[in-house]
């Protein structure tokens, strides 16, 4: 999800992929900028097990990333452990460029 007015039809997931690594779920986004303007965001992904139930460590925290004009990048992440069955790719504009 685009959490984040400012960047909402700014940016555009393109495609989303998952793989199994050794029974971690791994995850990769690509994002598409729709703008000739480079912009600069954070994105964070959040895993989920089977139940529902959010899996947190450190890597649920804000990750920054630059995407020049009309550029399409790639985002990923890795659970934190074996379980996780779900996840959700949030973006927002990056804080420390506000």
């Amino acid at each position: 999800e685009i959490g984040d007015t400012a960047l909402d039809g700014r940016l555009k997931f393109e495609n989303i992929m998952t793989r199994d690594e050794g029974g971690i779920l791994r995850v990769q986004a690509q994002v598409k900028n729709v703008t000739a303007d480079s912009l600069r965001a954070q994105y964070r992904v959040e895993y989920y097990d089977a139940t529902g139930w959010q899996m947190r460590d450190a890597s649920s925290s804000w990750q920054p990333f630059a995407a020049n004009g009309k550029d399409l990048v790639s985002l990923d992440s890795k659970a934190p452990s074996p379980g996780a069955t779900k996840f959700r790719f949030t973006i927002r504009r990056d804080v420390a460029a506000r």
